[in-house]
């Protein structure tokens, strides 16, 4: 299933304003839309920062034409929605498995560690070739440095003050998880926290807070690159 036109709404009129906003440093910008697995059943959203790297480029100047703007929406989720029935999107995972010359997913911490955590949580035990298609793939910022590298702060601050936390909480809406895991680090998640209403108990340690709302358990970590996978992927099911 699609995001709702209403979810489109939101994306958009958030393009418009950081568009018509403060100039942005990034020659070239890049958006992302959520991603759901074909077998995705509302058991692990799992949010990262924002994409290092995607094929969805623009320049600022686009978000401030309407024109410009529903090519980038409709690029965007072309990205993230596959058109076939049989063409499960979360599939770019395990297809750049051991690719050289290109991003491997088998030397991404993150990926690694997700795999791990849905097999223990349950949701695909045996970690088959296939288990991308049993999660939904989120960012907290919809808009990135283009080509590679996490957001500025000024292209932060223009999504967070631009309807950002709304567009976050109609993916929460329609996505409907039972759990979500976050790999930001405190620092990256804190004003989400905040904008969402969420009563975070912050701790020490690779698990860095969690939280619960009716039906859903957060779970917020450190970002996974660098750090020791055994006792993270443990400390993260422990606190589901």
């Amino acid at each position: 299933m699609a995001m709702s036109k209403g979810y489109e709404t939101s994306f958009r009129t958030m393009l418009g304003a950081v568009g018509r906003g403060r100039r942005i440093r990034h020659p070239e910008i890049d958006a992302f839309w959520p991603m759901k697995g074909h077998r995705y059943q509302g058991e692990l959203l799992v949010l990262g920062r924002a994409v290092n790297g995607w094929d969805t480029t623009f320049c600022q100047a686009d978000l401030a034409r309407l024109s410009s703007r529903e090519r980038i929406v409709r690029r965007a989720r072309d990205a993230s929605e596959a058109n076939r029935a049989d063409a499960c999107p979360m599939l770019w995972v395990t297809s750049l498995r051991g690719q050289r010359g290109r991003y491997n997913t088998n030397t991404s911490a993150f990926w690694r560690v997700i795999r791990r955590v849905q097999a223990g949580l349950g949701v695909d035990p045996d970690c088959t070739d296939h288990w991308p298609s049993h999660m939904a793939w989120s960012n907290l910022y919809k808009l990135s440095r283009g080509g590679s590298g996490n957001p500025g702060a000024i292209l932060c601050r223009a999504q967070m003050n631009n309807g950002l936390p709304g567009v976050i909480r109609r993916e929460l809406d329609e996505l409907s998880p039972k759990r979500v895991l976050v790999l930001s680090g405190r620092d990256w998640f804190e004003p989400f926290a905040s904008a969402l209403n969420l009563k975070v108990r912050w701790r020490g340690g690779y698990v860095v807070g969690a939280a619960s709302e009716p039906g859903r358990r957060w779970v917020i970590a450190e970002h996974p690159q660098t750090r020791p996978e055994d006792p993270f992927v443990q400390q993260v099911l422990n606190a589901f």
